[in-house]
């Protein structure tokens, strides 16, 4: 009976231990995914950013009024000069974006995000094309 009871206690003991292990394993599982979860929100968060830049951006170009005159050309000028200097200031944010999203793509294996990355992209490319005008 005591041989049984000693038994007893130490399957209780082997049970409690893995209880522990379990509990840390679970709370290294849920921090992965809060962070992976964290990771996505950021991601949403800029590329609505983004995007919205983007087409705030190229509006600007693509509603290009002509001038009648010499000096409302160069204040138009002048403007176009302020907006691709903007838009290069934005290229290096924009590359850390599309980096993030690349590690986030490799790091979930969720496909769905590669036009969405591919699209950032393009459009940074024919915004910066603009500044060669």
């Amino acid at each position: 009976m005591i041989a049984t009871i000693q038994k007893l206690c130490v399957i209780v003991a082997h049970i409690l231990s893995q209880g522990k292990i379990i509990t840390v394993f679970l709370d290294a599982v849920e921090c992965k995914l809060e962070a992976a979860l964290k990771q996505w929100l950021d991601f949403e968060e800029q590329l609505d950013k983004h995007t919205k830049w983007f087409r705030a951006t190229e509006t600007t170009f693509k509603d290009q009024q002509l001038q009648a005159t010499l000096a409302k050309k160069e204040a138009q000028l002048e403007v176009f000069k302020g907006k691709r200097d903007l838009i290069m200031a934005k290229e290096k944010e924009i590359d850390d974006f599309v980096d993030c999203s690349h590690s986030l793509l490799n790091y979930s294996g969720v496909d769905r995000i590669k036009p969405l990355i591919s699209q950032i992209s393009n459009r940074c490319g024919t915004s910066f094309k603009i500044e060669y005008f």
